[in-house]
């Protein structure tokens, strides 16, 4: 059966995703079920097993060891076996500058990577400046820059750029899905 992920889309190596549920005949009265699977963007599942027919929203988080046997609406942080929602409607969250400037300020006192504040939003690494207004790198890159960039990526801030001569540009590789898969009703 037809299973559909979305963009930036993280799974652990624990991380089952089953569209059938039979192995057992089905004429000894075991259950037996087929199903599609869809997973919205921007969802992060460490470590969970989804079983047929369950779509997982955009936003969300599952947690680790959960059983997914239902839907999952999107912004949520859902847990357990089977898996309920734990908190709704929490995530994405805006963050004010402050709160953004400390969390980058703590892995930049973690990783050594020679973040300089420029302003309210504006920071500096060698040659280029991050702005954490558009999410944008810009600039010269260097080795010092790239090195923060993967850092950062690796704490799941992101920014899509390519490098061009040097030099920090637009990037190319394609649109924002903005919503969860949808899966096609075939009854």
């Amino acid at each position: 059966m037809e299973v559909k992920i979305g963009n930036e889309v993280g799974m652990g190596r624990f991380t089952n995703v089953y569209t059938h549920g039979a192995y057992q005949s089905a004429l000894k009265g075991f259950p037996v079920d087929f199903g599609s699977i869809a997973i919205g963007n921007n969802v992060w599942i460490p470590g969970a097993t989804i079983l047929p027919n369950v779509t997982i929203g955009d936003n969300v988080v599952i947690g680790v060891g959960s059983v997914v046997t239902k839907n999952v609406p999107s912004g949520c942080l859902a847990a357990g076996t089977p898996c309920r929602v734990i908190r709704g409607n929490c995530y994405p969250r805006q963050l004010p500058i402050e709160e953004k400037l400390k969390i980058v300020k703590r892995i930049d006192n973690t990783w050594d990577l020679g973040i300089v504040l420029q302003n309210d939003y504006k920071l500096g690494i060698d040659a280029a400046v991050v702005d954490l207004e558009s999410m944008k790198f810009n600039g010269k890159s260097s080795e010092k820059s790239e090195r923060a960039r993967n850092i950062l990526r690796r704490h799941g801030i992101r920014f899509k750029v390519d490098i061009v001569d040097n030099t920090y540009t637009e990037w190319v590789g394609g649109g924002e899905e903005s919503s969860a898969p949808k899966l096609q009703d075939k009854t």
